[in-house]
């Protein structure tokens, strides 16, 4: 278990009620992660959303003549790993910690279960569309860099 005061910390968390808060740190638990592990790998199984509490992480996605190639850096107060939220729940892209970093895990049937209530539901997953829409944006950014860099459209 962990504090809904450390969870309070963090602006993700603002939409939610001190029960709600209470209820997702109940099922939270802390997780340290070296410098340079990859917290999850692209198209594994996502059994866990993670928030990033401390360190700094990037997202990757394979590409076959690039090899990885970095998408974002997301700094702490970022959730990683929202594929566990959506079916087929399969991480989209890996999750790499740049420095060492810790995260809270919240396992996927915990969520499900918290996610039976409307408005816990309703903030979980507003609050994680801005994070997807944001990170699209950044991901076509990405791809156009990649673009003007090699002078063929990427596909899409």
């Amino acid at each position: 278990m962990i504090s809904p005061e450390l969870l309070r910390r963090y602006s993700f968390f603002g939409g939610f009620t001190l029960k709600e808060l209470k209820e997702l740190a109940l099922s939270g638990r802390e997780q340290s992660v070296a410098e340079g592990e990859t917290l999850f790998g692209e198209g594994d199984r996502a059994d866990h959303l993670f928030f990033l509490a401390d360190g700094e992480m990037e997202t990757l996605i394979r590409a076959e003549e690039e090899g990885d190639i970095s998408l974002s850096t997301l700094p702490p107060g970022e959730p990683v790993g929202w594929s566990a939220l959506i079916e087929p729940h399969l991480y989209t892209a890996s999750a790499r910690a740049t420095r060492p970093s810790r995260v809270i895990a919240f396992g996927r049937p915990e969520l499900a279960k918290l996610m039976e209530d409307a408005h816990f539901a309703s903030i979980l997953l507003g609050t994680l569309a801005e994070v997807i829409s944001r990170r699209l944006r950044d991901t076509q950014i990405q791809l156009l860099s990649l673009e003007a860099r090699s002078g063929e459209p990427v596909a899409s």
